[in-house]
């Protein structure tokens, strides 16, 4: 609706918008699988990637009323956010022992989507009361709190794995 009202161009706009975030996210996912790594810079990574969609995401609704420079800022958004995925993926994948892998995978899943849930219920109510840009500066914020526990959980030695024990 924000970029529907400030281009003033027709409601077909915010289509095309998504197209172009949606490719963002492909390009981001793409760009960090290709780049490849060390699984010891892994960590800080995954933070400052989280820093980075923050700091885009907030400079969106700080500058709302500039569409271009916010549409910009939602895209760079986006190549953070895609680059994200993958990469904490592969740090499941190479982290835990396959016999508590896909427990733990859809245990990761399942609250992804509770989160994701209730972030857009919030977001929406915050966007009702306060504006979409306000909204955006929020979920920004709240972002935030995922760098350092990314920081926290440091690459283990070559071999190691997480030791999850089997409920009786």
């Amino acid at each position: 609706m924000l970029f529907n009202q400030r281009f003033g161009v027709g409601v077909w706009i915010v289509g095309w918008i998504y197209c172009g975030l949606t490719i963002a996210r492909m390009l981001g996912a793409e760009v960090i699988v290709r780049r490849g790594g060390d699984e010891r810079t892994r960590s800080a990574r995954l933070g400052s990637l989280v820093i980075g969609s923050a700091v885009m995401l907030l400079a969106a609704g700080l500058m709302a009323q500039w569409p271009l420079i916010s549409l910009a800022m939602l895209f760079g958004m986006n190549l953070c956010t895609g680059a994200i995925q993958p990469l904490a993926q592969s740090w499941f994948n190479e982290q835990i022992p396959s016999e508590q892998r896909a427990t733990l995978l859809s245990f990761n899943s399942t609250f992804q989507t509770f989160g994701g849930s209730i972030g857009l219920l919030s977001g929406g109510w915050v966007a009702d009361v306060a504006g979409i840009p306000f909204a955006w500066q929020i979920a920004a914020i709240i972002s935030l709190f995922a760098a350092p526990v990314y920081w926290a959980l440091r690459a283990r030695p070559s071999g190691a794995a997480i030791a999850v024990s089997p409920v009786d």
